[in-house]
Protein backbone atom coordinates (compact mmCIF):
# COMPACT_ATOMS: atom_id res chain seq x y z
CA UNK A 1 0.00 0.00 0.00
CA UNK A 2 2.72 2.38 0.71
CA UNK A 3 4.34 1.78 -2.31
CA UNK A 4 1.10 2.97 -3.64
CA UNK A 5 1.51 6.11 -1.80
CA UNK A 6 4.98 6.90 -3.11
CA UNK A 7 3.88 7.11 -6.32
CA UNK A 8 1.90 10.02 -5.67
CA UNK A 9 5.15 11.65 -4.14
CA UNK A 10 7.88 10.80 -6.90
CA UNK A 11 9.49 14.19 -7.87
CA UNK A 12 10.36 12.72 -11.51
CA UNK A 13 7.37 14.10 -12.03
CA UNK A 14 6.05 16.20 -9.51
CA UNK A 15 8.46 18.38 -8.85
CA UNK A 16 8.51 19.13 -13.28
CA UNK A 17 4.60 20.09 -13.04
CA UNK A 18 5.49 22.59 -10.20
CA UNK A 19 7.80 24.41 -11.78
CA UNK A 20 5.82 24.14 -15.21
CA UNK A 21 2.57 25.64 -13.54
CA UNK A 22 4.87 28.18 -11.43
CA UNK A 23 6.65 29.64 -14.58
CA UNK A 24 3.07 29.57 -16.78
CA UNK A 25 1.57 31.48 -13.58
CA UNK A 26 4.45 34.32 -13.63
CA UNK A 27 3.83 34.43 -17.22
CA UNK A 28 0.51 34.96 -17.31
CA UNK A 29 0.53 37.67 -15.00
CA UNK A 30 3.44 39.91 -16.63
CA UNK A 31 2.27 39.11 -20.01
CA UNK A 32 -1.60 40.18 -19.09
CA UNK A 33 -0.77 43.41 -16.85
CA UNK A 34 -0.77 45.89 -19.18
CA UNK A 35 -3.64 44.05 -21.06
CA UNK A 36 -6.14 44.37 -17.76
CA UNK A 37 -4.82 48.14 -16.58
CA UNK A 38 -5.75 48.99 -20.27
CA UNK A 39 -9.23 47.80 -19.73
CA UNK A 40 -9.59 49.13 -16.46
CA UNK A 41 -8.46 52.28 -17.99
CA UNK A 42 -11.38 52.39 -20.58
CA UNK A 43 -9.12 51.85 -23.90
CA UNK A 44 -10.99 49.02 -25.27
CA UNK A 45 -14.58 49.11 -25.66
CA UNK A 46 -14.97 46.12 -27.58
CA UNK A 47 -14.93 43.15 -24.97
CA UNK A 48 -14.78 40.46 -27.67
CA UNK A 49 -11.79 42.06 -28.90
CA UNK A 50 -10.12 42.54 -25.94
CA UNK A 51 -10.71 38.76 -24.89
CA UNK A 52 -9.48 37.39 -28.08
CA UNK A 53 -6.54 39.54 -27.96
CA UNK A 54 -5.67 38.53 -24.83
CA UNK A 55 -6.08 34.89 -25.35
CA UNK A 56 -3.76 34.94 -28.59
CA UNK A 57 -1.18 37.09 -26.11
CA UNK A 58 -1.59 34.46 -23.19
CA UNK A 59 -1.13 31.27 -25.44
CA UNK A 60 2.05 32.71 -27.24
CA UNK A 61 3.28 33.38 -23.86
CA UNK A 62 2.66 29.85 -22.77
CA UNK A 63 3.83 27.82 -26.00
CA UNK A 64 7.19 28.01 -25.03
CA UNK A 65 6.60 27.34 -21.16
CA UNK A 66 4.48 24.37 -22.51
CA UNK A 67 7.37 23.11 -24.88
CA UNK A 68 10.19 23.72 -21.98
CA UNK A 69 8.36 21.58 -19.44
CA UNK A 70 5.16 19.63 -20.80
CA UNK A 71 7.68 17.97 -23.46
CA UNK A 72 8.71 15.32 -21.45
CA UNK A 73 5.70 14.22 -19.67
CA UNK A 74 3.49 12.65 -22.36
CA UNK A 75 1.15 11.12 -19.68
CA UNK A 76 -0.32 14.03 -18.79
CA UNK A 77 -0.61 15.87 -21.85
CA UNK A 78 -2.54 12.58 -22.75
CA UNK A 79 -4.51 13.39 -19.48
CA UNK A 80 -5.21 16.71 -20.31
CA UNK A 81 -6.40 15.86 -23.70
CA UNK A 82 -8.82 13.43 -22.44
CA UNK A 83 -10.40 14.90 -19.13
CA UNK A 84 -11.13 18.05 -21.46
CA UNK A 85 -12.29 16.02 -24.19
CA UNK A 86 -14.61 14.23 -21.66
CA UNK A 87 -15.57 17.58 -20.00
CA UNK A 88 -16.48 19.49 -22.89
CA UNK A 89 -18.44 17.58 -25.64
CA UNK A 90 -15.64 15.99 -26.78
CA UNK A 91 -13.77 19.48 -27.33
CA UNK A 92 -10.58 18.09 -26.37
CA UNK A 93 -7.23 20.63 -26.33
CA UNK A 94 -3.67 19.47 -27.09
CA UNK A 95 -1.94 21.58 -24.41
CA UNK A 96 1.43 21.45 -26.98
CA UNK A 97 -0.28 23.05 -29.94
CA UNK A 98 -0.41 26.91 -29.64
CA UNK A 99 -3.88 26.70 -32.11
CA UNK A 100 -5.34 23.62 -30.30
CA UNK A 101 -5.38 25.75 -26.74
CA UNK A 102 -6.68 29.27 -28.52
CA UNK A 103 -9.27 27.39 -30.34
CA UNK A 104 -10.30 25.72 -27.03
CA UNK A 105 -10.09 29.09 -25.61
CA UNK A 106 -12.72 30.63 -27.86
CA UNK A 107 -14.97 27.70 -27.83
CA UNK A 108 -14.85 28.00 -23.65
CA UNK A 109 -15.69 32.15 -23.84
CA UNK A 110 -18.28 31.42 -26.77
CA UNK A 111 -17.24 32.41 -30.00
CA UNK A 112 -16.86 30.88 -32.99
CA UNK A 113 -14.82 31.84 -36.19
CA UNK A 114 -17.50 33.93 -37.21
CA UNK A 115 -16.61 36.45 -34.87
CA UNK A 116 -13.50 36.86 -35.92
CA UNK A 117 -11.45 35.18 -34.21
CA UNK A 118 -8.13 33.72 -35.43
CA UNK A 119 -5.13 31.92 -34.33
Amino acid sequence: MQENLDLFNDKNWKQPLQVWHSDAGNALMYVGFDNFQNLYNGIYSNAMEWDINQLRSEQTMLQYIHMTHLREQPLFNWAGELLTGALNDGNSVNLMDYKSRFNFGCYKMGYSESDGFRP
